[in-house]
């Protein structure tokens, strides 16, 4: 069991599997190569920054990283602009959920109602082309 698992599931449920993954599949030294980065970097958001920092760090985390990256890019291929600006939020926030059980800190689970009821009022078109591009996350 990791900290992602004891996650409330309105939260656990927004966490794409390739996350969630990435973060089962952590070692020790990995999690701690990270907890770093993300101290100097803050958040996710310089994700060119934190890649090359994490390049020079941990050869087999900046690996994982590239995978998780190249997985939650596919999951915006023939989506709508509003679509791809409501999935980035969402990876965003996912992103928050990551570095706030990482730092031990409290997660904003008021935000996963936020993000639903967004979806929900989204076009339909967008809202079947973003379950159709993210099966396993539960908006």
């Amino acid at each position: 069991m990791t900290l992602i698992d004891s996650l409330p599931q309105d939260v656990k449920s927004l966490i794409p599997k390739e996350n969630a993954d990435f973060c089962h599949s952590l070692s020790a030294e990995e999690a701690g190569h990270l907890k770093d980065l993300l101290g100097k970097h803050k958040t996710f958001c310089n994700i060119d920054g934190l890649m090359e920092d994490c390049q020079g760090v941990c050869a087999s985390l900046h690996g994982k990283f590239q995978s998780l990256l190249g997985a939650n890019s596919a999951r915006l291929s023939g989506l709508s602009d509003e679509a791809k600006g409501f999935a980035k939020e969402c990876m965003a926030y996912v992103c928050e959920v990551q570095q706030a059980l990482l730092h031990g800190n409290p997660v904003n689970s008021g935000k996963a109602a936020a993000i639903r009821t967004k979806f929900a009022s989204l076009s339909n078109t967008d809202q079947e082309a973003l379950k159709k591009n993210n099966p396993d996350i539960q908006f």
